[in-house]
């Protein structure tokens, strides 16, 4: 199973319509398993308009995820595999 799928179905279930998905790097791990009315993309030009950013954790960079909060973690044993982060909206 990719480390996406579980992050991804998550934010299938959450997610507004037709929502921007920031996933870095990993992009095709998730693409499968999204909604068909979710942007996923993994351009940084995007990424300030995305309601959801998805990481595998070897990736996640303070940059990524500052302005937005952990909303879920999907864990392979006892190990964080991937993050799911909800941007908060701007003031």
């Amino acid at each position: 199973m990719p480390v996406l799928r579980d992050a991804q179905e998550y934010v299938n279930r959450v997610a507004s319509p037709d929502a921007v998905v920031y996933v870095r790097r990993s992009i095709y791990s998730a693409i499968d398993f999204a909604r068909p009315d979710l942007q996923l993309t993994k351009l940084d030009a995007e990424r300030g308009g995305a309601e959801y950013v998805l990481v595998c954790t070897h990736y996640t960079e303070d940059a990524l995820t500052s302005g937005a909060d952990r909303v879920y973690t999907v864990t392979i044993g006892p190990n964080v595999a991937a993050e799911v982060w909800k941007v908060r909206a701007a003031p």
